[in-house]
């Protein structure tokens, strides 16, 4: 082989390595600028594995996260308290515990108070009140660690925990009429 074919070899095989690397660079860079596909692909992606894995949770025979059908009570955190002493708007804890289900997440209710709600604040008992009620051996009722103090509306305020109870199935419901409220 001659010094003239070397070099043409030689200069072919620079030509084939260096247009490799201008055309997966070109390729690289587009993979980089054009993200959006990705994003949207992962996203639809997404959608179409939580919908089926819903399905899947729903559809099992065995109920791994058994629900409720009616719900005469609820608990929640006050958000707000209406000047009028006729409402109070809470953060409804979720009613669901399966993570996969919108009734996970919690909710905003209203309760309206008409004049027949009770409302009460859960107070513990001391040791010497549970001593009594031991030594009372009182069989009627059954032993508890706390007792109901009755309050007033206004004794509510912004962030306290309650309990709302209804004589109404309120599991869907948005407004509640509130037979009983309980501060924790």
């Amino acid at each position: 082989m001659s010094f003239k074919e070397i070099l043409k070899v030689i200069l072919v095989a620079i030509l084939i390595i260096v247009s490799f690397f201008i055309g997966n660079s070109s390729i690289i860079n587009k993979a980089g600028i054009d993200k959006t596909g990705y994003d949207s692909g992962y996203s639809a992606g997404y959608i179409v594995a939580w919908d089926k894995a819903t399905k899947l949770v729903d559809s099992s025979t065995t109920p791994i996260f058994p629900m409720q059908a009616e719900m005469f009570s609820i608990g929640g955190t006050i958000k707000t308290i209406s000047l009028s002493g006729d409402s109070l708007i809470i953060e409804a804890n979720p009613i669901s515990t399966n993570p996969l289900s919108e009734d996970s997440k919690p909710t905003i209710r209203t309760v309206k108070i008409t004049p027949a709600a009770k409302i009460v604040k859960m107070t513990t008992k001391t040791p010497e009140e549970i001593q009594a009620m031991i030594g009372q051996n009182q069989t009627s009722q059954p032993m508890t660690p706390f007792s109901e103090e009755e309050i007033t509306f206004s004794q509510l305020k912004n962030g306290d925990r309650i309990t709302v109870t209804s004589d109404k199935n309120i599991k869907r419901e948005m407004e509640i009429i509130a037979l009983k409220i309980t501060l924790q």
